[in-house]
């Protein structure tokens, strides 16, 4: 059965169509402007590497290496080369050193930079083969600094929201010997906003992903029962 819809009713629906399209469309570019990547550049000069990082919102981010603390492969870590003590710097102004001899992965693709609206994302990886690689975030604003250590299984949009998701699950070393049973080690996800902060609801949601309950977000030193879900997708 065909219904001839009157004139003016179909210039209405083709009217809101082509609104929800251009919302769509208006949503999209407000992502991608949401999260911007942004590449740095590499100096090399006598004494010093220098990964440079160009924003519209602050003045360039350098994080500098001296070459004393550029090491290569030691037999502990799995890559061609570390570096450890960098040095950044927002214009000329030194906002932060790290003095515990973390390792850093020294490769252009393990530096990155996140600018989230006024925003900017420091990310070095930290390599890690006793519990895992991680993520070491510095977070800088034009009034707030901050920096973070933070599991790195996951850097996606985990939640289908506007801002990219960071974290997993931390190792550890426990009880998992085919039962159905193991060490409870709940998930730590955090968000990529315009300040970083603990996505609760994701990190519930990935626990019970792997867990039949939820405990909190304290490790356990006893063994809990894991959800159906993860044990079928190990089989």
């Amino acid at each position: 059965m065909k219904f001839n819809l009157p004139l003016k009713l179909v210039l209405v629906i083709i009217i809101i169509s082509a609104c929800n399209s251009q919302s769509k469309d208006k949503l999209k570019q407000t992502n991608d402007k949401l999260n911007t990547f942004i590449k740095p550049i590499i100096s090399n000069s006598e004494n010093t590497i220098s990964f440079s990082i160009a924003t519209n919102i602050l003045d360039t981010i350098v994080i500098r290496v001296k070459k004393e603390h550029l090491k290569s492969n030691d037999g502990y870590v799995p890559n061609d080369s570390v570096f450890k003590c960098p040095e950044v710097f927002l214009g000329n102004k030194l906002i932060f050193t790290d003095e515990e001899w973390k390792s850093f992965e020294f490769k252009i693709n393990s530096v990155k930079a996140l600018k989230v609206k006024s925003t900017i994302y420091i990310l070095l990886k930290i390599v890690d083969v006793l519990y895992g690689d991680r993520c070491f975030v510095i977070e800088i604003s034009d009034n707030y600094f901050n920096t973070h250590d933070v599991i790195s299984k996951y850097f996606k949009n985990l939640d289908q929201d506007e801002f990219l998701e960071l974290g997993g699950f931390y190792a550890v070393q426990g009880y998992r010997d085919g039962s159905d049973s193991g060490y409870y080690n709940p998930a730590y996800i955090f968000e990529l906003n315009t300040r970083f902060l603990r996505d609760s609801t994701t990190s519930k949601r990935m626990t019970l992903e792997k867990f039949e309950k939820f405990h909190g977000y304290q490790t356990l030193d006893k063994a809990v029962p894991l959800s159906k879900k993860y044990l079928n997708s190990e089989k």
